[in-house]
């Protein structure tokens, strides 16, 4: 089975808020980025030197990207890494 309900009541719980945050706020953003991506050309996954250039540090930064201006991406690769 692959709906909320089917894993009990306080997990529904918790996949009813993630899904609302998807519906609510990802999925519109990500509309907005790809619309932006058509009239203007910036790039939805963006280095972070692309929104911050000044800043010599990001330059080196290879594991993690911004979605759109807004979210910081930073991808966890190792089983049980804590940072």
């Amino acid at each position: 089975e692959n709906e909320l309900w089917a894993y009990g009541a306080d997990v529904q719980a918790v996949l009813t808020r993630y899904v609302r945050l998807r519906n609510d706020v990802l999925a519109p953003y990500v509309r907005e980025l790809a619309a932006n991506v058509t009239r203007f050309g910036v790039p939805t996954m963006r280095p972070l030197w692309y929104e911050f250039p000044e800043d010599e540090a990001c330059w080196a930064v290879e594991d993690q990207f911004l979605l759109g201006p807004r979210y910081l991406v930073a991808p966890v690769v190792t089983l049980g890494a804590r940072q």
